[in-house]
């Protein structure tokens, strides 16, 4: 895999690049089709999406084809959520960003203690922001460091 330096320390993947497999877990169908068109639009990285309603069916997914990155959402129907008494979840053992439409000021600590690498707000959700974090997982993974971030190592993501 090819890699090109940008300014300010990130990378770009070059032209001759697989796409990032990125599988994106969510149980409302608007906003999966609303992140794939936002993931459509990166002048960046080339996506693959896979997508689903639960955790149990992306651990599935996870375990058929090689995810780079995980979007998950907060909240997946009644009575499930990511929090600190769910990190131990298969998928959840990949990179991944928690996203939320709710507003609630507690949800970057819950995703720090669930073992994300960052936390975003589903309402200020911009492809950049997503690119970025994908280029860290994917550089991450080629210099073999650990893919998968302490909960003290949380992203600060631009908004």
């Amino acid at each position: 895999m090819a890699f090109i330096d940008l300014s300010q320390g990130a990378r770009l993947m070059a032209d001759d690049s697989p796409p990032v497999r990125i599988l994106v877990v969510d149980d409302d169908a608007e906003d999966i089709y609303l992140l794939k068109r936002l993931l459509r639009r990166s002048k960046t990285l080339a996506y693959q999406v896979f997508a689903c309603g639960s955790l149990d069916e992306g651990a599935a997914i996870a375990a058929a084809e090689a995810i780079d990155v995980v979007l998950v959402d907060f909240f997946l129907g009644v009575g499930v959520s990511v929090d600190s008494r769910r990190p131990n979840h298969a998928v959840l053992s990949l990179p991944f960003l928690l996203l939320s439409g709710l507003d609630a000021p507690d949800l970057e600590e819950v995703a720090r203690q669930a073992g994300a690498s960052g936390f975003l707000d589903k309402g200020g959700l911009a492809v950049e922001t997503i690119d970025a974090f994908a280029l860290q997982v994917l550089n991450a993974a080629r210099a073999g460091l650990a893919t998968r971030r302490s909960p003290e190592a949380l992203l600060t993501l631009p908004d």
